[in-house]
């Protein structure tokens, strides 16, 4: 019996546990579609039109679920210079939107993003309530990391009451720059709560009026569209630029001057210096006395060594590779080059034509005695 009880006390609490699973899988279910829907919630976005002029109003159109709740912000980015040490911006009117349980806008929020900063502060004139137009009211807001951001939600509530910034503003954003910091980057960014109607349709006119002329962002739950304020879209002028940059002037380049190359000519004369010391001393050697003992002259005509000069040739076909040395032109003038060969070929003839002339003469005495 004992085993019996035990084990029904077992199988109920079993029971039990699997219903309370089941409950706590099934709020966690429904939690996350909460959270899906919620975050997918806007399925269309529409801005009209995408260029507008300054003060301009621009038209947002969007679809979302019957009944939803959408936040709708616009926000831009400027870079600030930084003079001794503090930066500084002014937006002169500003408009902000009537908010209220009875306005289309049920809740506004105002931030401001620096970076390279050590603090923020913001003042927004006039005020709702006297002397209270600073943000935060107790002093400017300490940076972490060199980013500082303040968030004003609007309508502000002062000692338990509620007031409402709507209107033109003129909207102060300063405090200090971090040390060393030549610029600061500023966001500025505005929101609006506005609710779908029953079949899910939204829409609201955001007014440009002190908005500094640039690009900025309109943004409706995960959706995104880009506003051109007084200037095109980066698209139109990159092209015209980039068409424009595609016809530059040319630039001429530099025709390259020929290096004079030294003639093969001026290179000869230093082939021709051997051959003419040859025939310095073919010249002496056929001017002996004609004594009778100088019948073994003959033996001097072993001068055959002009036949070399047939080697003088190579006169011709002496065109050696030139020299880089830029000298060519301090060599020697060719007028002995061409007239040292005559001279030599002369010498030759005539050195010939006296052996022929001696031997003939000294040989028919020779015969006769």
């Amino acid at each position: 019996m004992i085993n019996r009880r035990r084990m029904t006390e077992m199988i109920k609490d079993y029971r039990r546990f699997v219903q309370h699973a089941g409950i706590v899988l099934l709020c966690v279910f429904l939690s996350i579609a909460t959270i899906a829907t919620a975050t997918a919630s806007v399925t269309e976005l529409i801005v009209n039109p995408e260029v507008v002029d300054e003060g301009g109003e621009v038209s947002i159109t969007g679809k979302a679920s019957a009944g939803e709740t959408v936040w709708i912000g616009s926000s831009f980015v400027i870079s600030l210079s930084v003079y001794d040490g503090k930066y500084s911006q002014k937006f002169e009117g500003i408009y902000f939107p009537p908010a209220g349980d009875n306005e289309i806008v049920k809740k506004k929020q105002f931030s401001v993003t620096a970076e390279n900063v050590k603090d923020i502060r913001v003042s927004i004139n006039p005020s709702p309530v006297p002397f209270m137009n600073k943000y935060p009211l107790s002093g400017p807001l300490a940076a972490t990391n060199g980013i500082a951001t303040l968030k004003i939600t609007i309508p502000v509530e002062l000692y338990g009451v509620k007031k409402d910034v709507s209107g033109e503003k003129n909207v102060d954003v300063y405090g200090k720059a971090a040390e060393g910091a030549t610029s600061v980057d500023l966001q500025v960014k505005s929101e609006i709560q506005v609710t779908a109607d029953s079949d899910g349709f939204f829409s609201f006119n955001i007014n440009t009026g002190g908005l500094p002329k640039g690009e900025f962002n309109v943004t409706a739950g995960d959706k995104e569209k880009p506003v051109y304020l007084g200037t095109t879209p980066k698209a139109t002028s990159d092209g015209s630029s980039s068409a424009s940059e595609t016809t530059p002037t040319p630039t001429s380049t530099p025709t390259p001057t020929p290096t004079p190359t030294p003639t093969p000519v001026n290179a000869t004369p230093a082939n021709t210096t051997p051959i003419t010391t040859t025939p310095v001393t073919a010249k002496p050697e056929p001017s002996p006395t004609p004594s009778p003992t100088q019948s073994p002259v003959p033996t001097t005509s072993p001068t055959l060594t002009t036949t070399p000069r047939i080697t003088a040739t190579p006169l011709a076909t002496s065109t050696p590779t030139p020299s880089p040395t830029p000298m060519p032109t301090s060599t020697p003038s060719p007028a002995p080059r061409t007239t040292t060969p005559d001279l030599k070929f002369g010498f030759a003839i005539m050195g010939l034509i006296t052996v022929a002339y001696l031997l003939r003469k000294y040989g028919k005495k020779g015969v006769k005695n």
